[in-house]
């Protein structure tokens, strides 16, 4: 939407100004009236805005719950995000700060260290959807 990368923003506009586009996409997508899958950035539902802006939809939020270590294998070196890049220690950090409110928001927590399969299936089984595509 801003024609630029996330990196670039939050080096020329800052994190702050990144996370207001990113409220206003996420209201955008939300406002919609198709069903869909998104799966935001980790800060994407951090900030004190969100809880108005799911407030307003149909919108279940599903945590895929994973520990610091398989976050550390999943995510690599954090090349791309700015809230990460050369900052080793900060995994740690935001992982603690963010679970937490993950957990607060979150319609359904579901562990996400299985597979891709098992991890849709858990998903499927407990919001209901077991008979459909």
């Amino acid at each position: 939407q801003a024609g630029r990368s996330i990196p670039d923003l939050f080096a020329t506009v800052g994190e702050a100004a990144f996370r207001v586009l990113e409220r206003r996409l996420l209201q955008e997508v939300l406002d919609r009236q198709d069903s869909l899958v998104l799966a935001t950035g980790g800060g994407a539902l951090v900030g004190e805005d969100v809880d108005q802006v799911l407030a307003g939809t149909a919108t279940l939020v599903v945590f895929l719950d994973v520990t610091m270590d398989t976050v550390c294998e999943r995510v690599g070196s954090g090349q791309g995000r700015p809230m990460l890049a050369g900052k080793s220690d900060n995994w740690e950090n935001l992982y603690r700060l963010r679970r937490p409110r993950y957990l607060a928001i979150a319609d359904l927590a579901v562990d996400a260290e299985g597979s891709p399969g098992e991890v849709v299936m858990t998903i499927r089984e407990n919001l209901g959807l077991e008979g459909s595509l």
